[in-house]
């Protein structure tokens, strides 16, 4: 370690965006040079003063302290070390960081569970913005595309969570699913058929997946009123009709 711990934990606790982020840094040099000395676990408010789109390193670096950093005083247990690399995934949907953190789900041995468990504290949890959508819907996403029990278990967890937001989770990656899964996933949202989609027009930059289905009748007796297909009015059907 080149710099002493105390310049280290200064950094850490002062607010300032720069020397947060040279105070993480550092640690994780700290770590990875095998010269881990105590300090207090970082809480995700630490992120705060580099404002709403911190750099992905530094999100990578706090990950990082969360997966191996052993000598925290006091320790975390893995549940709440996962909650909290989940929280910047979420609070920072538009850097992608949930792909770091499920990437470390992934190979637990205890997955299936900590798959549960993490998905269930983001149903509590909720969703605040857009960009909080956002990120819930990646971290979902990045599950979905691990091996066969992740996704089954990714799948069951969803089909239990309450509305609205299991709705524009759902509508978001049912174009991934198998034509079983859907039928399971429908018949766990007692309806057997393609979810209704939400109008969440710009999410972060990303377009939600929409599905239009026009009834020709209804849409020829509109035209030959002098209406038009491209006039913006919803000549959305439902799903399954």
């Amino acid at each position: 370690m080149w710099r002493p711990e105390e310049e280290i934990r200064a950094d850490l606790q002062s607010g300032s965006a720069e020397r947060v982020a040279n105070g993480l840094r550092d640690l994780v040099d700290a770590m990875e040079g095998f010269d881990e000395f105590p300090i207090a676990p970082p809480g995700v408010e630490i992120l705060e003063p580099l404002g709403f789109e911190p750099p992905r390193e530094v999100l990578d670096w706090f990950v990082a302290l969360m997966d191996q950093y052993e000598e925290f005083e006091p320790d975390l247990e893995e549940g709440e070390r996962f909650r909290r690399m989940v929280e910047v995934a979420l609070r920072y949907g538009k850097s992608r960081v949930a792909t770091h953190v499920t990437d470390l789900v992934k190979i637990r041995a205890n997955k299936l569970k900590l798959i549960a468990d993490l998905l269930s504290y983001v149903d509590r949890r909720g969703v605040g913005n857009n960009d909080e959508l956002y990120g819930i819907r990646v971290f979902v996403e990045e599950l979905l595309d691990g091996v066969d029990e992740v996704r089954s278990a990714t799948l069951r967890a969803l089909s239990v969570w309450r509305e609205p937001l299991r709705r524009r989770v759902v509508d978001w990656i049912w174009p991934k699913l198998t034509e079983t899964e859907k039928q399971e996933l429908g018949e766990a949202l007692g309806e057997g058929a393609p979810p209704k989609p939400e109008a969440d027009a710009a999410v972060s930059g990303a377009l939600p997946w929409k599905v239009i289905a026009v009834e020709i009748g209804s849409e020829w007796r509109r035209i030959r009123r002098g209406g038009s297909i491209h006039s913006g009015r919803s000549d959305t059907a439902r799903f399954g009709r």
